[in-house]
């Protein structure tokens, strides 16, 4: 089974919502209580802000380590 995450604008929730529900799906769900903390928020923002472009790689180079790994 797959799992999809969508976001949608505030003022399309309740349309949306009604679509998703009226599928014939039985493990169709809704997780509407799903809410970020804000204290999460502000380490996140945090860390990007003391961000340093030395320590980022880029996607090649991460592809070629994760292929490295047996």
């Amino acid at each position: 089974m797959k799992n999809i995450t969508i976001t949608v604008p505030d003022e399309k929730y309740e349309e949306y919502l009604a679509r998703i529900k009226g599928l014939d799906m039985p493990d169709a769900a809704v997780n509407e209580d799903f809410e970020v903390p804000e204290w999460q928020q502000k380490i996140v923002l945090e860390r990007v802000k003391n961000a340093k472009e030395e320590d980022f790689i880029s996607l090649e180079d991460l592809q070629k380590e994760l292929d490295g790994i047996e």
